[in-house]
């Protein structure tokens, strides 16, 4: 009788050919330019751990792909002449989408992760096929804007998309049949097809912390979570300086969490702490509000509704950080959204206040800063993930 054997995994990575050897040496020379623009070829020999000679391959390489550019060469200094290195901005460009229920933010960024063009709009509730031919038309009209000879190089999408909810739990303040027909609806893989290019679908609250790991790389910072604040509330994780995507690659949704609201019962975090909620009880107070609420509201007047609204986020704002915290030990959190940036500083302020009544996390006390990007962060976080895992995928930290 013979018996099938049963698959055992062996968690061992498989070898590569001299080929992968060489990209993957070409990602680690770009990593390094991306972090530390300007470097001469022994500096970017001391930082890789790569050989001259095999740097100086790898550069005339990269230079024939145009994915860097030579600055002026540097005389007067000990030693020979050297010539600072850079990535080449028009090398590569990225389209980076954040198709929220209540905004759309639509971006094209080059190699450097810099803006070249940018679009947005609200609405009520997106359709997804009007959505998704909105898309194909802006894209269009993005190419049009970029040198005949740089088109081919716009070949890569990232689709932020937030949580549609499943079943009973739904989205706070989406009609079910908004919602249900974004679930039975493959936005990925309908917008590749009318693109003719791979798109790269991730969490819109994973997109903006990957934005922001950007921005606060640059204050050393190689771990931290991240808060964004839309109609729905999403999140992140940045660990050792990479993106936390988690198994399907769409990364975790800190939203989801859990937690206990002050009025006693449990609920979702997105339920208590998005914008969504917000509309609901300034809804139900009688106060008029805008289609979406961005950046530009001015919500200072906006009365009791509100103060109640941002005491019942930072209450459970203050349970997600303190659970992530006990877990991954981030030290540090970032917040942001869609929301206007005063708005964001008082919900942080009435974050710390609720963290006071939280144990100490065993990790310490936690930091809660302000994110710089706002209502771009998602769709930026989007194009720099495909670009990202195409050219980098690799973070020296030397």
């Amino acid at each position: 009788m013979n018996e099938q054997s049963p698959y055992i995994p062996t968690f061992v990575d498989r070898g590569g050919s001299q080929s992968d050897l060489r990209r993957f040496n070409e990602r680690v020379v770009l990593s390094a330019l991306r972090r530390y623009p300007g470097l001469f070829n022994a500096e970017l020999s001391r930082r890789t751990g790569l050989a001259a000679q095999t740097i100086s391959v790898i550069l005339r390489s990269l230079e024939e792909q145009r994915l860097i550019r030579r600055g002026e060469v540097l005389r007067g200094r000990r030693g020979q002449p050297a010539t600072p290195i850079y990535l080449n901005p028009q090398g590569a460009y990225a389209f980076g989408c954040s198709l929220g229920w209540r905004q759309f933010d639509l971006v094209l960024c080059d190699l450097e992760g810099k803006i070249v063009v940018e679009e947005s709009w609200q609405y009520a509730f997106p359709d997804p096929d009007e959505m998704l031919e909105q898309i194909v038309q802006s894209v269009d009209r993005f190419l049009d804007r970029l040198p005949s000879k740089a088109r081919n190089r716009a070949l890569r999408f990232g689709l932020a998309l937030p949580s549609v909810g499943v079943g009973e739990e739904g989205v706070k303040g989406v009609p079910e049949e908004v919602a249900a027909a974004w679930r039975a609806h493959d936005a990925a893989d309908a917008l590749s097809l009318r693109l003719g290019m791979p798109v790269r679908e991730i969490g819109d609250g994973a997109a903006a912390c990957g934005a922001e790991n950007r921005q606060i790389m640059a204050a050393h910072c190689a771990d931290f979570g991240y808060l964004h604040l839309g109609h729905t509330l999403s999140g992140g994780v940045v660990l050792g300086g990479r993106l936390f995507t988690g198994r399907d690659g769409k990364a975790p949704d800190l939203g989801a969490m859990v937690i206990c609201t002050r009025d006693g019962p449990h609920a979702r975090a997105t339920d208590v702490a998005g914008s969504g909620e917000l509309e609901a009880q300034l809804g139900a107070a009688g106060v008029e509000v805008p289609l979406s609420i961005g950046r530009d509201w001015e919500w200072q007047n906006a009365g009791v509704a509100l103060e109640n609204w941002i005491e019942d986020a930072g209450h459970a704002l203050a349970q997600v950080v303190h659970n992530v915290q006990s877990v991954l030990d981030c030290g540090t959190f970032v917040i942001d959204g869609t929301l206007p940036a005063s708005l964001i500083k008082a919900v942080i302020a009435q974050t710390e206040v609720a963290m006071v009544d939280h144990p100490a996390p065993p990790g310490g006390p936690v930091r809660l800063i302000q994110g710089q990007l706002g209502a771009s962060a998602a769709a930026m976080g989007a194009a720099d993930l495909v670009l990202f895992e195409t050219f980098f995928a690799y973070d020296p930290q030397g």
